[in-house]
């Protein structure tokens, strides 16, 4: 076992140096990228090929244990790291209700801390990137468990799923609509989210982009507190599934009010 483990850490060490070194070679001969976005597209492929390429070296075992680490860090990127951020970004959305003054400068202060493209980096895209990876590696692979679970369980288990897809796509959009407009010089301001939101269809979108990521987070706060072994007993988890839709209600209620607070302060007003 310990020569199949060797085997693999230096299957990926070499698989990661080889994407390193392809990656370099090619971003080396464009000329005008933004350095950030290279850096994305690199830390893209890296999890890609770990989270769902073979690995050179096989073994029931290894792979069994392989699987076991990549849901745990899954499960727990997707709390710590992306579910915070979740948290923090709709706290500074919230702002909007207040006006835009209060808006832009929650949003300043964001955009003000120091090393703040690290952050981003190590703390937001790449947790997300390997979240959203490898979770659609599992909505592909996963079934569900009808022996170990509720007929009620397995259906938030499938629009866990379902939701995760949904986001892979809503993200995509609002990173391209925000952080890579920013990258071509708009201004991060409450006019950028109205001008977003000036489409009644686009608003339409975010509010389902808005719903999913907060049934995402709730829903996936539950698995982990399970998968992880904190949640053991019938009634600790029924008891959890209860706190989990009040922290879903909740959120849904501060997103749902920040989309409007861009499109129409007034209807905010009457929420």
């Amino acid at each position: 076992m310990r020569v199949q483990c060797i085997c693999y850490i230096f299957a990926i060490r070499l698989k990661v140096l080889r994407t390193i070194t392809v990656f370099a070679t090619v971003s080396a001969n464009i000329g005008g990228r933004d350095p950030n976005i290279i850096i994305m597209g690199l830390l893209a492929w890296i999890i890609l090929e770990y989270a769902t390429g073979k690995p050179e070296c096989k073994g029931g075992t290894l792979m069994a244990s392989r699987d076991f680490v990549n849901r745990r860090l899954h499960s727990f990127l997707g709390l710590i790291p992306v579910g915070l951020f979740l948290i923090v970004h709709m706290t500074v959305n919230y702002f909007a209700t207040r006006g835009a003054e209060a808006f832009n400068k929650a949003a300043n202060f964001m955009e003000s801390l120091p090393y703040l493209v690290f952050l981003e980096i190590v703390f937001i895209y790449l947790p997300l990137l390997f979240h959203a990876i490898y979770g659609i590696y599992i909505a592909f692979q996963a079934k569900p468990n009808a022996k170990r679970y509720s007929y009620y369980r397995n259906w938030l288990f499938f629009f866990q799923r379902w939701t995760g897809l949904f986001l892979v796509i809503f993200l995509a959009w609002h990173i391209w609509e925000t952080r890579i407009a920013m990258l071509r010089g708009t201004e991060l301001n409450f006019d950028m989210m109205a001008n977003i939101l000036d489409n009644p269809w686009m608003v339409a979108f975010y509010i389902v982009g808005v719903l999913c990521a907060v049934y995402h987070f709730s829903n996936g706060l539950w698995a982990f507190l399970v998968h992880w072994g904190i949640l053991v007993t019938p009634k600790s988890q029924r008891i959890t599934s209860y706190i989990t839709v009040v922290i879903f209600i909740l959120l849904a209620i501060v997103g749902i009010r920040s989309i409007f607070a861009f499109v129409n302060p007034d209807v905010v007003a009457m929420m």
